[in-house]
């Protein structure tokens, strides 16, 4: 019996395919489909199963197994293959075989075709007005053309705008508007306006105060009038000058008046401070070769540290050098041996001098200063005595003015002093400045008094109040049981200077207040010994300082190995001989 035969049902789907010539627009084609072709499991779709054939989105297609056959025979299989782009499929695909038949093929679509481009078209045959060309892969160009130019309009009418002269149409003149061969429009000038008329207007009906009048044309005429006068004011600020005396600093060399100007805006009848709006300076005149200025900037601190020479007396009052004559003069010795205390010395800087005083033996010499200006020295004569407690009794009585010769350095003309003010009190310390005296009243007040060449006259020109009191050493207060030792102060222009222990031992520290009284504070100059009393000697522009114990000697030493030490700093760099 011959062997049966297996039975495979190919099912291939058919597809159609619809061409449209020349499409509306031009749009690419469709993609191709491609084939997938799976394993198909027995069931409904294949009894016997068999594979799944799915081109695309379309119904699936189904290749199955034939069925069993109870006699042996072989078997034929299916096989599912690729087929690359050849003669069975342009564009590549999948191939079936059943056995040994002929192979089926199932081939991939054609591509679609490419987009379209648009450029544009002039001109031409295919165009009569140009447009522009659509072209959809290699199929025939379709064109998209511009209308044809509509018929040409009217001409325009033109517009002249001339000049109209006066006299029908415009009756001030203007201008004529004429469009095309239409009626012609004028834009006239208006009409000439009344010239106004101004006038001054006297004071009556119109003006109470008179003003002036404003006519235009024949129209009514117009006032503007002055105003009247208002009630009277309150009475006015004074302006008020104040005088003070200027001493001397960096404003008058040697001093002078200070100017004050300003309105008394609260109407006390004084200027203060608040109410000054111009300051002026009227400032004394001076001898050239007088002395020193203040030129520079002082450091308090410093001024005694350096020393030049120092010169020893048995004495216990201040030393004064005359720059003229270049002679030292110191007074009142501290000798109680000798049985007199009166006396001064007067010697060239580098000359010896006897042990005690050897000039004018009748009276004492204590707190020595001199005014060089006016070549003035002022000093007291009560310190005669061991009771003295140094430089001796203040009071104005003892206070005596003299003249320094400029050629010997001698004192003559000893007079009693005249205070111009009336000043009963007592000048516990002097000072002086190139041409002033300098009265400490041994509570808080510096008093000023000007000098006059041979004149015992001293002229009060205002005072300084410290801004804070001295302690009771520094004063000099002989009559509380304190030594006196120097009797001076320091007064350089910028500063005062007062020792701080006029009577004290291995103390160098002073008290310094600005020229205005304003407490500096305290300070302590370097070098060995004691500071009794302190001066600035504006003769020769050197600070000096006196120590009754002799322990403050630094450079050059003159008059022995004992006695008090007077000691002279170099010149000063902030001052400068006029």
């Amino acid at each position: 019996m011959a062997p049966a035969l297996k039975r495979f049902v190919l099912v291939v789907p058919t597809f159609l395919f619809a061409c449209v010539a020349d499409p509306p627009l031009p749009m690419n084609g469709a993609d191709g489909e491609s084939a997938v072709v799976t394993s198909e499991p027995a069931g409904a779709n294949c009894a016997t199963g068999g594979v799944k054939v799915q081109v695309g989105a379309k119904s699936p297609s189904y290749v199955c197994n034939g069925g069993a056959s109870s006699d042996a025979g072989v078997s034929a299989g299916l096989s599912v293959t690729t087929e690359p782009a050849g003669t069975n499929c342009l564009r590549a695909g999948v191939r079936l075989q059943v056995g040994s038949d002929a192979p089926i093929f199932v081939c991939n679509g054609a591509d679609g075709a490419g987009g379209a481009t648009v450029t544009p078209e002039p001109a031409g045959t295919n165009c009569a007005s140009g447009g522009v060309r659509v072209q959809a892969g290699s199929g025939a160009a379709t064109f998209v053309c511009n209308g044809a130019p509509g018929d040409a309009g009217p001409p325009g009418e033109s517009v002249s705008v001339t000049t109209e002269a006066a006299g029908t149409n415009c009756a001030t003149g203007g201008v004529r508007v004429q469009v095309g061969s239409g009626m012609p429009t004028y834009v006239c000038s208006g009409a000439a306006g009344a010239s106004p008329t101004v006038t001054a207007e006297p004071a009556g009906v119109n003006c109470v105060a008179g003003g002036l009048r404003v006519a235009v044309g024949t129209g009514t005429p117009r006032f503007v009038c002055n105003g009247v006068g208002g009630d009277a004011g309150l009475p006015g600020a004074r302006s008020l000058v104040t005088l003070t005396t200027e001493f001397a600093g960096r404003n008058c060399e040697v001093g002078g008046t200070r100017l004050d100007t300003g309105v008394d805006t609260n109407g006390n009848g004084s200027l203060e401070p608040g109410e000054v709006t111009q300051t002026r300076y009227v400032c004394d005149g001076i001898g050239l070769g007088t002395g020193f200025v203040l030129t520079g900037v002082i450091d308090p601190a410093t001024v005694f540290n350096s020393i030049e020479r120092t010169y020893r007396y048995n004495n216990c009052t201040n030393s004064i050098w005359n720059r003229h004559a270049d002679v030292i003069v110191s007074g009142q010795s501290c000798d109680a041996s000798s049985g007199s205390r009166n006396g001064y010395w007067a010697h060239a800087p580098a000359a010896s001098y006897p042990t005690n005083p050897n000039n004018d033996l009748a009276r004492t010499y204590s707190r020595l200063v001199q005014i060089p200006a006016t070549d003035t020295v002022v000093f007291t004569v009560g310190g005669n005595d061991a009771s003295s407690r140094g430089a001796g009794d203040s009071s104005v009585s003892n206070i005596r003015v003299g003249t320094i010769s400029r050629t010997t350095g001698l004192i003559s003309n000893v007079q009693n002093a005249a205070f111009s003010d009336g000043y009963g009190g007592s000048c516990p310390l002097l000072s002086s400045s190139r041409t002033q005296l300098l009265c400490f009243d041994g509570a808080t007040t510096v008093r000023f008094y000007r000098t006059t060449p041979g004149s015992p006259t001293l002229t009060a020109t205002g005072t300084v109040t410290l801004g804070s009191g001295l302690p009771n050493t520094a004063r000099c207060p002989i009559n509380a049981g304190q030594w006196c030792m120097g009797g001076t102060f320091a007064y350089d222009g910028a500063y005062f200077y007062f020792s701080e222990f006029q009577g004290g031992n291995a103390n160098r520290s002073y008290l310094v207040f600005s020229a205005t009284g304003t407490p500096v504070g305290v300070q302590t100059a370097t070098g060995p010994g004691n500071i009794n009393g302190t001066y600035f000697d504006w003769s020769v522009g050197r600070y000096s300082t006196h120590d009754v114990f002799g322990v403050r000697v630094v450079g050059t030493e003159f008059g022995g190995t004992s006695g008090a030490a007077h000691a002279f700093s170099p010149v000063s760099t902030n001052h400068t001989l006029y």
